[in-house]
């Protein structure tokens, strides 16, 4: 563990001391405010002991975020959005046991849904830290959290009114007395809330409220009602039963809890583990870029796990990382994890010591406060993120906004979700399945071939159609594809097509209506006797074609990656066409073969004395990368391919470079450059090359120096020849 104090010198005391009771000042102020919201309406009677769980939960989660968060100095506090949920919760429990159960076993039903709850919340988050999940939470979509976050400011609002009057929202609380009890603390959140927006000051908050009760309390006294006065009519949180915010719990008190009660209540419950997970991790997140320093997710997932086990088992509310109040700590320099100790011990003071002062505590002041909370949940998602939110995503938040009004917060989150999953499909159906557009022309395989039958490639390769596809796959997107099929069999300036390439390198998925698609596709092709030579595509994929009703070789042909789709259509293409010959004759005399290379055929009988011939089998390998460049090769009949291992996944199939068909030179780039080979070389089949040494070269060069020059045109041309075929690939791509 670190240090508990990141050096001892006095300077450092001073801002962890203060910060210390500035962050457990505030806690106090807000978790009163929780337990005042949560054991309102029938619960009142219990506020005292619900206040006292909520300080004690409060003292608990302040001390253990201290101790194991990866940020010293980051302080743990109960949250919001949870203690509105609990609020609900709490006022359906009471309702649901109103007139048949005591308000003591109420009271316990209330206590044991809520820390449970925070238990569940607390292995919940355990889990995802240990197994490095919290990524995961991160896809609950943006609109839906600030949907939740709206109505989280509405129930707050709504909860503070309840906590100022005891009445339920409607036309009375525009009545006399109603209006009195709620009208001040109203206009206390809005002067907050107005304040709040032009200084952030960690003393603001505290600073106010201590200014409304002491200005709440100089008024009353002015009017000429003293505190008992106002006690009695129910202006003050007190008196507390038995003057004192904590009791003494027992098992014996589990025999007082109505499980099947807390059962009817899970599905709402349930939500909070996955709300207080995505709250939190946004919180952190934002901490990370405020105080410019990388903060371990999974650590604070971790201990805010195992602050709400024992939370949850004091029967308190939920708590996490409180992101204002740990910047401030960062940027006054209490970066120490005894500033939330300090916190902590003054939270426990206030537990066993502060009932006196509390029962003194304006239920205008705290119901402001808590209506302030709930005014800046509203403000920042129905005000500002209007002109931040694009009108899909802001009308998400206020239908989620309104049906937490009308009809309750789990029935607006399943409206958001539902929501957000349409327009999902919405947006994703405009995306272009179509990543690009290719023809064969243009676009060719990576098998070098003679100059004869790369020009016959440049005329009839616009038979070949290739279309490169991306994303996901069904019935919404795949309709791009049938389009774009469809206008290329009817462009009359291009050949009839005789191969569409279905390229699935980047196709993350397909849905099963994909195979719906197919059927058509096939219709289309099959009668103009269109081969689709479907490449990259998965076991999943091949499967979903397999339903479609697509066979090997009925107008349908399957290969492992677009380079081979490529080659065979070309191959295909040379093959069908008399005047080319598509592949070069094995038994070509190598004299033959020189004389068609060089410019000057008389210069053949001479360059054999620089060769010597080598004889390669199937599968064996002529230049090892890394190896030394020492010998250039002339490649007389067979074939070679470059390829690179791929070293980084393991069980995959080399990556090819370049197939090379016979009079082809090998090896040029490293043989001139010096360096080691950049792949290896292996040969397809049985080859035949003739080897020229640097020596050999060297020589050439003292003794015969046209023969030397006229070879190293014969490279430069063949070079440029490459250089063609990728500027063609590349301004393909490019398109």
């Amino acid at each position: 563990m670190n240090k508990l104090v990141d050096g001892n010198r006095p300077s450092h005391f001073l801002p962890i001391l203060t910060n210390g009771l500035v962050a457990g000042l505030l806690e106090i102020v807000v978790v009163v405010s929780f337990g005042a919201l949560v054991f309102s309406g029938g619960l009142s009677p219990s506020m005292g002991h619900g206040i006292g769980l909520t300080l004690l939960a409060a003292a608990i989660n302040l001390a253990f975020i201290a101790l194991l968060t990866s940020l010293p100095g980051t302080i743990g506090g109960s949250q919001d959005l949870p203690a509105v949920i609990f609020a609900g919760v709490a006022a359906s429990i009471a309702q649901s046991l109103a007139g048949s159960a005591p308000s003591e076993e109420i009271f316990f039903t209330v206590v044991a849904a809520i820390g449970i709850t925070t238990m569940a919340t607390g292995a919940c988050l355990l889990a995802l830290g240990h197994y490095r999940l919290g990524r995961l939470v991160r896809f609950l979509p943006y609109p839906v959290m600030g949907g939740m976050l709206a109505g989280t400011g509405w129930l707050l609002s709504v909860g503070a009114i309840s906590t100022m009057t005891d009445a339920p929202l409607g036309l009375s609380l525009f009545q006399g007395d109603e209006l009195l009890r709620w009208l001040p603390g109203a206009l206390f959140a809005v002067a907050l809330l107005w304040s709040y927006e032009r200084s952030a000051h960690a003393m603001l908050i505290p600073g106010m409220v201590l200014g409304g009760v002491l200005l709440f309390h100089t008024v009353m006294l002015m009017a000429g009602i003293d505190v008992a006065e106002m006690s009695a009519q129910g202006w003050l949180l007190g008196p507390f039963e038995e003057g004192s915010l904590w009791r003494d719990w027992s098992l014996g008190d589990l025999a007082q809890v109505h499980w099947w009660t807390i059962v009817e209540q899970g599905a709402t419950l349930a939500t909070i583990p996955v709300l207080s997970a995505v709250a939190l991790l946004l919180n952190a997140t934002g901490l990370e870029v405020a105080v410019e320093r990388d903060v371990d997710l999974d650590r604070e997932l971790k201990s805010a796990g195992v602050a709400n086990l024992f939370t949850g088992a004091a029967g308190g509310y939920i708590g996490f990382q409180e992101l204002a109040i740990s910047a401030m700590n960062y940027r006054v320099g209490a970066t120490s994890r005894w500033t939330g100790l300090v916190a902590a011990l003054v939270c426990v003071a206030a537990l066993f010591e502060g009932a006196p002062l509390m029962s003194l505590f304006p239920r205008a002041v705290l119901g402001g406060l808590l209506m302030f909370l709930g005014l800046s949940f509203l403000f920042e998602w129905v005000w500002r993120s209007r002109l931040t939110l694009p009108r899909s995503d802001y009308a998400v938040v206020i239908v989620i906004l309104l049906s937490t009004a009308l009809l309750g917060f789990l029935e607006a989150v399943a409206i958001g979700l539902a929501l957000a999953a349409v327009l999902f499909v919405v947006h994703y159906s405009r995306v272009d399945v179509l990543r690009q557009t290719l023809s064969g022309a243009n676009f060719h395989s990576r098998v070098i071939r003679a100059p004869s039958q790369r020009e016959a490639l440049r005329k009839l390769g616009d038979a070949i159609c290739v279309l490169r596809l991306q994303g996901y796959l069904f019935f919404g997107t795949a309709t791009r594809l049938l389009e774009q099929v469809r206008r290329r069999l009817n462009a009359s300036d291009l050949p009839a097509m005789r191969f569409a390439v279905l390229d699935f390198h980047h196709v993350t998925g397909v849905d099963t209506t994909i195979t719906l698609t197919f059927k058509k596709l096939s219709k289309l092709t099959e009668p103009r006797q269109i081969t689709l030579v479907v490449t990259g595509a998965s076991a999943t994929v091949i499967a979903q074609l397999a339903r479609a009703g697509l066979r090997e070789g009925e107008g349908y042909h399957l290969l492992s990656n677009l380079d081979s789709g490529l080659e065979w259509c070309e191959s295909q293409l040379l093959d069908d066409t008399p005047e080319i010959q598509a592949r070069q004759d094995a038994d070509m005399p190598v004299r033959e073969v020189l004389a068609n290379m060089l410019s000057h055929p008389n210069l053949v009988e001479c360059l054999l004395n620089y060769l010597q011939r080598e004889d390669l089998m199937a599968g064996q390998r002529l230049m090892r990368r890394g190896e030394s460049p020492d010998n250039l090769y002339v490649l007389i009949s067979g074939q070679l391919t470059a390829q690179h291992e791929q070293t980084d996944a393991p069980g995959r199939e080399p990556l090819r470079l370049s197939t090379q068909r016979g009079a082809q030179v090998v090896g040029e780039i490293g043989f001139y450059l010096g360096q080691p080979r950049s792949a290896d070389v292996i040969a397809d089949e049985p080859s035949v090359v003739y080897r020229l040494s640097a020596e050999a070269l060297r020589r050439m060069e003292l003794h015969d120096p046209q023969l030397a020059s006229e070879l190293h045109r014969l490279i430069v041309r063949q070079l440029a020849g490459r250089v063609t075929h990728l500027t063609d690939a590349v301004s393909a791509l490019a398109r």
